[in-house]
């Protein structure tokens, strides 16, 4: 069976040097084959609802995204 059919989608994704660091140790660490499978095991064992705009501006990189993504629409 395909991956689509098997409920799997893709999506483009920017991610900051240093996440994408920590996205290889956690594949490295766990034995995974890809990114993407680091990308679901992290998005697994996060509680989405504790995500608030206030969590959210405690992280360094999500600001710095913020700040390209106004510069990008400017």
């Amino acid at each position: 069976m395909r991956k689509r059919e098997k409920g799997f989608r893709q999506s483009e994704i920017f991610l900051h040097e240093t996440e994408i660091q920590m996205l290889d140790r956690l594949k490295a660490r766990l034995g995974l084959p890809s990114r993407s499978a680091a990308i679901s095991a992290v998005m697994a064992s996060t509680n989405i609802d504790a995500i608030t705009p206030t969590v959210l501006q405690r992280m360094p990189n999500f600001a710095r995204w913020n700040e390209d993504q106004n510069e990008e629409t400017q």
